[in-house]
């Protein structure tokens, strides 16, 4: 198993923009989600250098908890019952933009000569995504091999 952090706010992906120009239309992605993928291979590579994550073709499983920050008017109380995980974010960003977003940063990339945690996040075969309440925000990523079943 490798598990890695990517500090600060957890953030999700945003969808590609297109603006046009004269007569053409030109695709980007913004900013924003640029720079986070790059704090998420950044995170990763601290862990696993130039390394893969599992082996090629192996089915992956992958567990991200997005610990968002507690927001300053919450009260003493709520604090509290945030810290304990009682009540939980219902905020955007939405789960399932997280993964995207994690996933999707740790494919190989031609872009930045990043190996990539696996060959491509087609082999992720199982997927959780939780949000919680944390003193520091931050996204904690665990990756493993699924190994098949005996029997």
């Amino acid at each position: 198993m490798v598990n890695f952090t990517v500090p600060g706010q957890p953030q999700g992906k945003q969808r590609a923009r297109t603006v046009r120009r004269g007569g053409t239309s030109i695709t980007y992605t913004p900013d924003k989600t640029v720079a986070y993928e790059a704090a998420v291979r950044k995170a990763y590579r601290a862990i696993c250098g130039e390394r893969r994550a599992v082996r090629d073709g192996a089915a992956v499983t992958v567990i991200i908890e997005a610990f968002y920050q507690i927001p300053k008017s919450a009260s003493k109380a709520t604090k509290e019952l945030m810290i304990r995980g009682d009540i939980r974010p219902t905020t955007k960003p939405d789960w399932d933009n997280i993964g995207k977003m994690i996933c999707d940063a740790l494919n190989p990339s031609e872009k930045d000569e990043f190996i990539g945690a696996w060959q491509d996040d087609a082999k992720i075969a199982s997927a959780t995504v939780e949000k919680w309440y944390a003193l520091h925000p931050r996204v904690d990523v665990y990756i493993s091999e699924i190994q098949p079943k005996k029997g």
